[in-house]
Parts: C-alpha cells; structure tokens; sequence
C-alpha cells in the first residue's frame, strides 16, 4: 500500500495547485488499487454494499455522540448510520475533541456552564482546550476565540435542539480507559431526565477493558479488543481485513439499536 501511495504521489506531482494535486493523488490510488485487485480494493467494495445499505435503510432519528473523541460521529457517518455534514447533519459539541465521561455528565448537568471558562490555545499542538474540564479539541485549529466560541455555541444549540423535538435519541459514548460503573449509570440517569417526553437508547462501548458490573439493564453494552496499528481516522487501516473485522461487529450493533428504537 505505501508503494501504491508514493506512485500516485510521483505521477501527480507536476500538478501545481494543491487541491487539484490532492484529488488526482486519490483518483490515481484508486486506479492502482482496482488495476492490481489489493486488499484495500476488495475491503473498499464490501465497505461500499454496507454503507448503501445502511443509508438505504434510514429513518428518521437522531444519533448523538457523546464521546469519548471523534470516534463515534466519524465511524457512524463513515458506515452511512449518520448523515454527513454536506448533507445537512449539524456537529455537535462532542463529534470531534476530547471529552472525559466525568466533563460529559456535569456540562449536561448544568447546561453546558463554565464549557469556555478556561479555554486556552495550545500553540504546541495548535488546538483549543479547557485544562479545567480536561477538554481537547483537536480538530479546530485556528486561534481566533471569538470565531472558536460562536461555532460551539451553534454546536451546543444543535444538541439542545435535537434533544428537545420529539425525534427519537440514539446516544453513543465509548471509552477505552477504565470505566466506573456509577459515571455510566448516572449518564443514563441524567439522559432519562433530558428525554423523558421521548424514546431514547443509550450504548455504553469499552474498548480494550472488560465492561463495568452493575450497568443499568436499559444500556446496550460492547466491548471489544483494538487490533494492534487500528487508527479510526485512518482510511488505510479502515479498508484492510483486519479494520473489517473491527468496524463491521460495531457497525451490525449500532445499527440493531438502531431498528430496535425506531420499531
């Protein structure tokens, strides 16, 4: 796979503006996937049948990311279970950066206060954090507040609004360090109250750490192992048997939750 991407690199590289250069590069990856029938190839076709399937098959509902990280808006829009942003989806405060379990229960507890209280730019790694909260968000990268504070603004009203209509909730938090059973509980306790005028589901996935005892019954629990080099926003490790094997239970479980809320 790295010779198939320093080709497309040396055969795209008269190419002057960089956008143009970027989307040749893929084109050309593509074309020397299909021509030599790799791996990434044939995990590209299965991922394709999935993702038709699952945007086939949706209805009307909400599925909400409450962290850990981008792991959860990026799979779910990834596999088709979420509509993309070009497509009229709304980011929400939790999509992408960096929130423990213990921040998610207070900002949903108290409306989102203190959320911009401390924010500092992190010029080492160019992001945005509360070192209070213990927040990252890694993906915004541009150090102008005020922009960086009305964006989330606009995020925290998407989540608000969603969860005040009256289309059903599928909400989904991972985690891949140790869990405390009494932090998920109180989430759902927490979320219970949030939507007590509509049909809501919490999953509760751990990775790499055996789920907590004494969840409450109404969570829909998964656990699995990473595979050794798995990066959730790397597509190269997506599209190989070993990313399939990974991501495809997760996706079969969503989706189950999926039909069993909105049934």
């Amino acid at each position: 796979m790295d010779i198939i991407r320093k080709c497309a690199r040396l055969m795209t590289i008269f190419i002057i503006n960089r956008n143009r250069r970027r989307a040749a590069r893929t084109r050309v990856e593509a074309f020397l996937h299909k021509l030599l029938k790799t791996e990434y190839y044939h995990c590209g076709l299965v991922y394709k049948r999935i993702y038709d399937t699952n945007v086939k098959a949706n209805k009307k509902y909400h599925l909400i990311s409450l962290g850990q990280d981008c792991f959860v808006r990026m799979t779910c829009t990834f596999w088709g279970l979420k509509p993309r942003k070009a497509e009229g989806e709304h980011t929400m405060p939790f999509d992408i950066a960096i929130h423990p379990l213990n921040t998610i229960l207070k900002l949903l507890q108290t409306q989102f206060q203190d959320y911009f209280k401390s924010i500092e730019y992190c010029f080492t790694g160019q992001y945005w954090k509360n070192p209070v909260l213990n927040i990252q968000w890694i993906h915004d990268k541009e150090n102008n507040k005020k922009e960086f504070i009305e964006k989330y603004k606009q995020r925290i009203q998407a989540f608000n609004d969603a969860i005040q209509d009256d289309i059903p909730c599928l909400f989904f938090v991972y985690q891949d360090t140790k869990p405390k059973a009494e932090n998920v509980n109180q989430l759902y306790k927490v979320l219970s109250q949030l939507c007590r005028h509509k049909k809501f589901k919490l999953i509760y996935m751990i990775f790499n750490h055996l789920p907590p005892q004494r969840l409450n019954k109404q969570i829909a629990v998964y656990s699995a192992i990473y595979p050794e080099g798995y990066v959730h926003m790397d597509k190269y490790t997506k599209y190989t048997t070993q990313g399939l094997s990974f991501e495809l239970p997760v996706v079969g479980f969503i989706r189950n939750q999926i039909e069993q809320l909105i049934s």
